[in-house]
């Protein structure tokens, strides 16, 4: 229990530094900006950046080379990704941001229940139903927001890719950016802790 009762510490500083750091920061900048950003919106779409994937044709002479100064030679090398700056999003990719507005409230949500469950277990109170939907809140939201995210860049790359020609390169097929197996197994730890919860009621009546 005091071991549980640290990490919950640990995470509660975590929570306050990170989360709620960044959003005050986040704040702060966007209020810094806001006018530059005004100005920007009334003259041009949105733009964003796209991180293109890159693979070296095979049966082709490296294109790109960097000087050595101790060795007085030119170095071949590779580049495994570029990032395209200014991209127009397509138009219909708005609908997609128009549906992500709820189930961004919802993330907001969650991280406001992972805050709720630090406190509870603070307090002391940690294997009980209010924790489990807490943490269901949080770990699904989150998923969710992750998959209408990877969704969006997914739909950002495959619009971009068809009109990059690089000498020398392809671009490569799209891969997930996101940090899919942690997000799958905080989803298991947190059904596991659900059936640990279910468990110990079923135990507690039972005595």
């Amino acid at each position: 229990m005091k071991a549980i009762k640290i990490l919950a510490v640990l995470a509660l500083v975590m929570f306050v530094v990170e989360v709620l750091g960044d959003a005050a920061t986040g704040f702060m900048r966007e209020r810094e900006d806001y006018q530059e950003q005004v100005e920007k919106r009334e003259h041009e779409h949105r733009k964003e950046t796209c991180t293109l994937q890159l693979k070296a044709v095979r049966g082709e002479q490296a294109v790109d080379s960097i000087h050595n100064k101790s060795g007085q030679m030119f170095l071949p090398y590779t580049v495994e990704s570029i990032t395209i700056e200014n991209v127009t999003p397509p138009t219909w990719s708005w609908i997609l941001m128009v549906l992500s507005v709820p189930f961004t409230l919802f993330f907001l949500f969650g991280i406001y229940c992972v805050g709720r469950l630090i406190v509870s277990v603070l307090r002391g109170s940690i294997f009980t139903k209010r924790n489990v939907s807490r943490m269901r809140y949080f770990v699904y939201s989150l998923l969710v927001f992750g998959i209408l995210m990877e969704l969006h860049q997914w739909i950002l790359y495959q619009s971009v890719a068809p009109k990059i020609t690089l000498e020398g390169y392809e671009v490569a097929s799209y891969s997930l950016t996101g940090a899919w197996f942690g997000y799958i197994m905080l989803a298991l730890f947190t059904e596991i802790f659900a059936a640990g919860v279910k468990l110990k009621e079923e135990q507690d009546l039972t005595i």
